[in-house]
This record gives structure tokens, sequence and C-alpha cells, in this order.
């Protein structure tokens, strides 16, 4: 059975057994990660705090922008990742995002 969140609208599917058979669609209508937020910020009234921009979505405005810079400069994959203080994994994210945005623009023009 799936559910859309009432905090953030997202889909999640939970379903569990309770020890005499009933079933429990548990979290007062939130998704796992809304209800993880609320436990952690003290079980508020007004319900989970909203979801921090950022977080899971992608990475944090302008810093593709600042890789493209360091780039630019002609530093390597390795050397741009440390000044931005990401993995070489995130790195290459970002330059495969690069890539496909560069590509989306030749196509369209």
């Amino acid at each position: 059975m799936t559910r859309s969140c009432r905090c953030c609208g997202a889909g999640y599917s939970y379903q569990r057994k309770r020890p005499w058979g009933t079933n429990y669609n548990g979290w007062r209508g939130w998704c796992p990660p809304c209800y993880r937020r609320w436990c952690d910020h003290g079980k508020p009234a007004s319900g989970p705090p909203t979801p921090r921009q950022g977080a899971g979505g992608g990475p944090h405005p302008g810093r593709i922008e600042d890789y493209a810079d360091l780039r630019s400069w002609g530093l390597t994959l390795a050397e741009a990742a440390l000044r931005l203080g990401v993995t070489k994994r995130t790195a290459q994210r970002y330059e495969a995002r690069l890539a496909s945005h560069q590509n989306a623009l030749e196509t369209a023009a």
C-alpha cells in the first residue's frame, strides 16, 4: 500500500503486522524521513520541520558553478573536489551534470 506523506508529499509504503495480527500503518501519515525529523526535533505539536533544501535532492546552490569555475582555471577533478570539500565521486557527478547541461544546450541550438 502506497501513501503520500502529509508533510513533504513523498510517496511511501509501510505496513507492519502488530503482534496480535492487525496492520499498523504507522508514522502519523508521514514518510520515515519526516517522522525521524519530527522525533529528532522533540516531537513538536506543529509536526516535523520542513526538509532542508539541498538534502537528498542535489548539491548546495552554486556549488556546481564553483566547480565549473575551478575546472576552467585548469584544476584537475581531484584538486577541484579538494578545494570544494567534496569527494571525488561527487565531483564526478558534477562533471556529468555539467556535460549533460552542455549537451542539452548544443541540442537546443
